[in-house]
């Protein structure tokens, strides 16, 4: 099995680029609403009987707690030096 460590370098680093300007938290409560987003897509396309897009929203299911805390992560050190550096300044 193929791994791309592509994506979650990207994953990660988006994170980072996220955390100069909003808090951690702020990027946990995103990945919140994008799963939430995903397990009703996977039932309202699984209620309906569309295999294909059920199964779509099933990779996302389980892909976004991964790539969200890979996120949330970078987004938590990135922040974390944004902070250092302003008390520094000091």
């Amino acid at each position: 099995m193929e791994v791309n460590l592509g994506i979650w370098a990207g994953t990660f680093l988006l994170g980072a680029v996220l955390g100069i300007f909003v808090r951690p938290r702020h990027v946990g409560i995103l990945t919140v609403v994008f799963e939430i987003g995903a397990i009703a897509g996977l039932v309202f396309f699984g209620a309906m009987l569309r295999g294909d897009l059920t199964m779509l929203f099933g990779i996302v299911a389980m892909a976004v707690p991964f790539l969200g805390a890979l996120a949330t992560s970078g987004a938590a050190l990135s922040f974390a030096v944004r902070r250092a550096r302003t008390r520094d300044k000091r």
